[in-house]
């Protein structure tokens, strides 16, 4: 097979309704009639930018001349490329895609299981392959386009350096490869047949408007991340300059950007536009049945072309119009002799699809076995025979309590516990008391921000200022992000807010001119990095089976632990430089957001079910049972007290129900004393006498391991009480034994040890949190301990500035806290394995049942 013939049946395979169908032609000639518009088009605009914008920042816009020829060919190479692209992808309906889970998948069972019919699959997984070969042209054909416009301005010219056309195609391609990513996320590529018909030219004239408006805020919000993004390049690859080069080069970047996307913004409206447009299947003008009848051609193309193709909905559009204006015409026939025939064509065509569907089914029904027979006549029953199931009930019993799906959820959603534990431990490095303390003013050098502003002696408090506003807003954001979660944006979406406002103050940070907007800015971070934790968390959790809501609660201590190991591998390299170790960390969850969390992780099924969107709910357990090897009855129906929903916000649920009241209060106490307790241990380091405090981090977060692994294997065996009583009282007596031992090994691991015990105290308060109040208020309640656990710890702050004067009162303060937040835990209620509810209602009747059997125990004993 020829190139040419392999080209032409990889763009017109699924298009030109097969081989044997008349007018296959059709589709090719509009094919090319789109790429010598688009040509005309994109010429105009590269024209008229070249003559009137970009000659204001430059002298010889058009020399030297081969260069200028070059670019112009390589412009319109690269349109040739977004065109190919765009009508390659192009569907007259939306096709079925597979989505990253079942690609992963797919490769597993290609190489571990053989046989079966993959037929469906394969076809699923061609479908998403030629969305990721869009993304990456529309990222080449951004970078060579926007290279081509700008590479001629004076703060562009380059005269032979590379670092230009690096800079630029690097920022050109994030803007193409985030075009590409929205283009095929909102399904733009399916092609929307217009219901009135108009002349082409008219239609392409009403998306002009639109077309600049998509251009105008695709580029700015392109522009902006790419210029986040390009902060991260090597020092050589950036263009340097005066404060006004900067704002002209980002200028004229911008432009350049405008008009590239406002080429392919009308390019997909011409798209659109030509290959939706009625096509004519006529008998030559002039004779009545043109005028009245459908055509021969019609009813061929109609019966002979592939179904589903672009030529079939061609057809039907040209049927559709032929019959609106003709049908009192043919009412009037009253279905003459001699047009009978064209008639019974024109259903036969129409019932088509129905007859496949009625064909499958009946195959289905004789070949399958008795099982699929009655999981057939389960789909066909009527509405008044579904399944009403809760969703822990779905999960237990057709999802699984946890496979394959969860654990995949459980990972992506714990892996930004990460980036939460980087951005609150930094602090330990970035704000580290230097070793040389007789000097009172500045240090002169940028190993540490008190070494920078000179914060020691008379200042030393003034270094407690950051942290402590850090934990503060942590307890404003817990706040708003649990109102956030549970009644506005949902957990995930609130999570992407969360990561990417954690990006950006973190990147803010690293350009503090002063301890003051630098404490500013932390506070900011603290807000941001609050929903983390809480949405994390609760995404874990809400979609296991109650067996494994412990186990998988500690996967997020698990990458937190990742996280805190991993900052002092930061922060060694960086030591020099504490701006570069902001900077490092501020990238992570940007990329993470971008490339994980919002392609990888499902919204809970159990609040989209608080908020009346059962159907969604639905749709995701019948993806994770898939993924698990499973399937849902099709008449199931989650059930939920219509009581239960979303009137009243969260706090007033809460605090107006006396047993939930209760609740919250005692383990917002006990949290107190955890926070103060967990977090003050960590910073407290540096105030132990050893020398090394990145070995001492170290051997802090390597402790948590154990913490997390030993606690997953107790969440299961021992109740939830005895547990965190018992962790937290063994953290307190080992801090009162550092208070006492001095310096050496002996001390080091008591401190080792308290922490330990502290860490697990932590995640078994968490864990509770989330089985002791129900859905409708869940991530509220888990906020609220959260902002007890950070108020608690921005108060540590000042006990490591007093611990710099007297060490041994630190490790006091921190044994009495840690003992008083043990004896609380013994008013809790006990959950382990007791199921999570939905609504505060049905957690009432649970309290009350519960009450009435320790009434009637108590009666017994008696």
């Amino acid at each position: 097979m020829s190139v040419s013939a392999a080209l032409q049946r990889c763009l017109f395979q699924d298009k030109d309704g097969g081989s044997g169908a008349p007018h296959t032609a059709i589709i090719k000639n509009r094919f090319f009639s789109f790429l010598i518009w688009q040509f005309l088009q994109s010429t105009f605009l590269l024209f008229l930018s070249k003559t009137l914008f970009f000659p204001l920042f430059t002298h010889r816009p058009f020399s030297p001349v081969l260069l200028s020829l070059l670019s112009f060919l390589a412009f319109h190479f690269s349109f040739l490329l977004f065109s190919i692209s765009i009508f390659f992808i192009s569907s007259p309906h939306p096709l079925p895609y597979a989505s990253p889970f079942e690609v992963s998948l797919s490769f597993l069972r290609v190489i571990f299981v053989s046989g079966g019919d993959r037929s469906l699959l394969r076809r699923k997984v061609e479908v998403s392959l030629s969305f990721v070969l869009f993304v990456i042209l529309c990222a080449v054909a951004g970078a060579i386009s926007v290279v081509c416009l700008c590479w001629g301005c004076d703060v562009y010219y380059f005269g032979g350096s590379n670092s230009v056309v690096l800079n630029l195609g690097f920022r050109a391609s994030v803007i193409g490869l985030l075009y590409g990513l929205h283009y095929v996320y909102r399904k733009r590529w399916v092609l929307r047949f217009p219901i009135i018909q108009r002349a082409p030219f008219f239609s392409f004239k009403m998306g002009i408007l639109s077309s600049i408006g998509s251009a105008f805020k695709f580029s700015a919000v392109g522009c902006f991340l790419s210029g986040l993004l390009v902060l991260f390049l090597p020092n050589e690859y950036r263009i340097g300059g005066s404060m006004g080069q900067y704002i002209v080069e980002n200028f004229i970047f911008y432009a350049g950007s405008f008009v590239v996307l406002l080429c392919w913004e009308l390019n997909h409206h011409l798209h659109q536009v030509l290959q939706t447009k009625r096509y004519a299947f006529a008998l030559p003008k002039g004779s009545a049945a043109a005028e009245t009848n459908p055509s021969e051609p019609l009813l061929a193309t109609l019966e002979e072309s592939t179904p589903k193709s672009l030529l079939q909905y061609l057809a039907y559009l040209d049927l559709c119009m032929v019959s609106e204006n003709n049908v009192d015409t043919w009412r009037r026939a009253a279905f003459f002799e001699e047009t009978g025939e064209t008639y019974k064509r024109v259903i036969a065509s129409c019932l088509r699809p129905l007859e496949e569907f009625t064909r499958k089914l009946a195959e289905g029904l004789e070949s399958s076995s008795t099982e699929k027979s009655l999981q057939l006549s389960v789909q066909l029953s009527l509405p008044t025979d579904r399944l009403a199931l809760t969703v822990d009930d779905a999960v237990e019993k057709y999802v699984g309590s946890f496979g394959c799906s969860q654990l995949l959820q459980v990972l992506f959603a714990s892996l930004a516990w990460m980036f939460d534990s980087q951005t609150t431990l930094v602090t330990i490095f970035a704000d580290a008391q230097p070793r040389c303390r007789q000097h009172c003013g500045g240090a002169g050098n940028t190993t540490s921000t008190v070494a920078e502003w000179g914060l020691i002696c008379h200042r030393r408090f003034l270094a407690a200022l950051p942290a402590s506003l850090y934990f503060l807003g942590s307890v404003i954001g817990s706040a708003v992000f649990g109102w956030v979660a549970d009644v506005l944006l949902g957990r995930k979406r609130s999570m992407v807010l969360s990561c990417l406002l954690t990006s950006a103050t973190n990147f803010l940070t690293s350009l503090s001119p002063s301890i003051w907007i630098y404490s500013l800015l932390r506070f900011l971070n603290g807000i941001s990095r609050a929903g983390i934790g809480i949405c994390s968390l609760v995404l874990c959790t809400e979609m296991v089976g109650r067996k494994w809501r412990g186990q998988v609660g500690q996967v997020g201590f698990l990458f937190f632990t990742a996280g805190f190991l991993s900052t002092p591998l930061i922060a060694y390299p960086t030591r020099g430089c504490w701006r570069c170790l902001y900077r490092i960390i501020s990238g992570v969850p940007l990329a993470y957001s971008v490339l994980v969390l919002i392609p990888f992780v499902s919204e809970s099924p159990r609040w989209l079910l608080v908020q009346g969107r059962g159907d969604e709910a639905l749709r995701v357990l019948r993806r994770y049972a898939r993924i698990n090897g499973r399937e849902l009855p099709e008449n199931l129906k989650l059930r939920m007290k219509p009581d239960g929903g979303t009137a009243g916000s969260p706090a007033g649920k809460l605090w107006r129900t006396k047993w939930a009241a209760r609740r919250m209060a005692v383990v917002m106490a006990a949290g107190l004393g955890v926070g103060f307790v967990y977090y003050g241990i960590q910073l407290n380091a540096e105030n132990l006498e050893l020398d090394n405090l990145y070995l001492t981090v170290g051997v802090n977060a390597v402790m948590e391991i154990p913490a997390v692994v030993v606690g997953g294997v107790l969440l299961r065996l021992v109740p939830r009480r005895v547990l965190f009583a018992a962790a937290v009282f063994v953290a307190g007596g080992a801090c009162l034994l550092c208070a006492v031992v001095r310096g050496g090994a002996a001390q080091m691991t008591a401190e080792a040890v308290g922490f330990m015990a502290a860490s697990g105290g932590f995640d078994v308060l968490y864990i509770q949190c989330v089985e002791m109040f129900p859905t409708s208020v869940r991530n509220f309640a888990v906020a609220m301990v959260m902002q007890m656990l950070t108020l608690g710890a921005s108060v540590c702050p000042v006990m490591v500035a007093v611990g710099r004067v007297r060490a041994w009162a630190a490790f006091l303060a921190l044994g009495v806290l840690a003992v008083a937040s043990g004896m609380l835990s013994l008013w809790l209620p006990e959950t382990r394995d007791s199921p999570l509810m939905e609504t505060m209602e049905e957690e009432q009747e649970r309290v009350e049942d519960t009450e009435m059997v320790q009434q009637q125990h108590s009666r017994g004993v008696v």
